[in-house]
């Protein structure tokens, strides 16, 4: 199967990304709500692994790589907290999520052998406007590189490529409002 790493924008306030990762679905499924896991390559914080459970992820970019994150950048340090609206371990997680950005969006991670691997569908719902879509698929990009990093075993200058990512959904987004 031959898939881009980049966002898919199937309808209005959506965002997409289907990612083929190179470990069983248990071992991605742990990389999600593993809080130890996680915070490797999202956020820190908690899980409560139960339908109606509570999420509260600790976003500090400057956990995430050796790279210093430059004072005052967008990658000062804020909190999500959620509410789990979906869930079928190690399937499926969903959330709400957003109050950061004043909405309540959903994120959903779903989950499926794919061959050796697992196939990672992310799915951000509700997104308010079309340039703050943009900005979730930039986000989401970065971090699902990080994952699959942590999960191959290997490091990148996390603001470095964040930079690079940034800069092609910006491209993308003026290429769509000219």
């Amino acid at each position: 199967m031959t898939m881009t790493k980049d966002a898919t924008m199937p309808k209005e306030g959506v965002v997409r990304f289907e990612r083929i990762l190179n470990a069983p679905v248990e071992r991605v499924w742990d990389y999600v709500v593993n809080d130890e896991l996680r915070k490797t390559w999202l956020g820190n914080g908690t899980v409560d692994l139960v339908l109606g459970g509570h999420v509260h992820l600790d976003y500090d970019q400057a956990t995430l790589s050796s790279e210093p994150v430059p004072e005052g950048s967008e990658f000062d340090p804020h909190v999500e907290d959620g509410t789990i609206v979906e869930l079928d371990p190690p399937h499926l997680i969903a959330y709400t999520w957003g109050e950061w950005f004043g909405q309540n969006c959903v994120v959903s991670f779903e989950l499926t052998p794919e061959g050796d691997g697992t196939k990672l569908v992310l799915e951000h719902r509700k997104i308010a406007s079309m340039r703050l879509t943009y900005d979730v698929a930039t986000g989401w990009h970065g971090h699902l590189d990080l994952l699959e990093d942590r999960i191959n075993g290997t490091e990148r200058p996390f603001r470095t490529h964040f930079d690079s990512v940034t800069a092609k959904y910006d491209k993308l987004y003026a290429e769509q409002s000219a």
